[in-house]
């Protein structure tokens, strides 16, 4: 299916400037309520809400579409968004193949419309996060020629719909994977931002102190380090869509928390969300479960 033509921002040459603080809040009105929460104590508004919409059927996608973004338009005027939308379905039919021929077309044009109807036209949409880890029904490795024409037909179908202006963000978790995430590149013109998730975590020896730890989040293989080489290289602007301290082994970490503050800063990242949650991954900090890595982030992004 032909495109038109990503929109070119000079993004690349940009100077580095603060990223604009955001965070996950939850599914549709239950964030739109965390939101209010965490803006209380965080002492400002933050500006960038990334929200991941349902994957457990199609039916239950477009509805959770239609619900999450009514609810999260009532702030569209002080708040810009990142909609995260499934490729694939939790079925077990669906397959990357199927997509790329067309079968699932219908939803991702009923998505679009919904989100212009809403005067979200602008948002950046996150087209099958994390491809390159294993626990996605998209992820790459198990079709990956189907993965990139599917993408670049989900960007098709997304940016003809009349008053559709969306961003596109491509968006790895970090590291390797399953397939490094260089090889499920879909092209320039269907990236319009480099996203990455990237979660503090404590595995082996080499991650066991928190400096290291964060050494190796940067220099490791497609890690931060190469997020922002790859993104330079192509022209894109790029973003933390999640990311979060302390919920993998890791115990209270403020010192993520100060590297990463510092690595927005000079690096001009785009937006970075805080995944304020305790869902998958125990990352919240406006519960006070961490209170050392809270006062840090409060210090760091909160008011001055």
């Amino acid at each position: 299916m032909a495109a038109a033509a990503a929109v070119s921002f000079p993004w690349s040459i940009c100077s580095a400037q603060a990223a604009e603080t955001g965070l996950y809040a939850g599914p549709g009105c239950y964030g739109l309520t965390h939101l209010s929460r965490f803006d209380a104590w965080l002492g400002e508004p933050v500006h960038h809400v990334t929200e991941n919409l349902d994957q457990s059927s199609w039916s239950n996608l477009v509805s959770d579409a239609e619900w999450s973004i009514g609810c999260y338009a009532k702030v569209r005027s002080t708040t810009s968004f990142t909609f995260s939308i499934p490729m694939l379905t939790e079925d077990g039919a669906s397959t990357l193949a199927k997509g790329a021929a067309g079968e699932y077309d219908q939803y991702f044009t009923q998505i679009a419309k919904i989100l212009v109807a809403h005067d979200l036209s602008t948002s950046i949409i996150r087209i099958g996060w994390e491809f390159n880890g294993n626990w996605q029904p998209w992820s790459s490795h198990k079709d990956n020629v189907h993965f990139m024409s599917y993408y670049r037909r989900i960007v098709s179908l997304m940016r003809a719909v009349p008053g559709a202006r969306f961003q596109f963000e491509w968006c790895p978790n970090v590291g390797t994977g399953s397939l490094a995430p260089d090889q499920s590149y879909p092209g320039d013109d269907f990236v319009d931002i480099v996203g990455m998730d990237v979660y503090d975590g404590h595995y082996s020896a080499i991650d066991a102190a928190a400096d290291s730890r964060w050494n190796y989040f940067v220099t490791r293989d497609y890690g931060l380090q190469w997020q922002v080489d790859f993104a330079n290289a192509h022209g894109k602007r790029f973003s933390l869509p999640e990311w979060a301290c302390c919920g993998a082994s890791t115990g209270d970490d403020p010192y993520f928390i100060n590297q990463m503050a510092r690595w927005l800063r000079n690096n001009g990242y785009l937006y970075a969300d805080y995944w304020d949650s305790n869902t998958v991954y125990r990352g919240e900090l406006s519960n006070g479960q961490y209170p050392m890595a809270a006062a840090a982030y409060l210090a760091d992004f909160g008011a001055r």
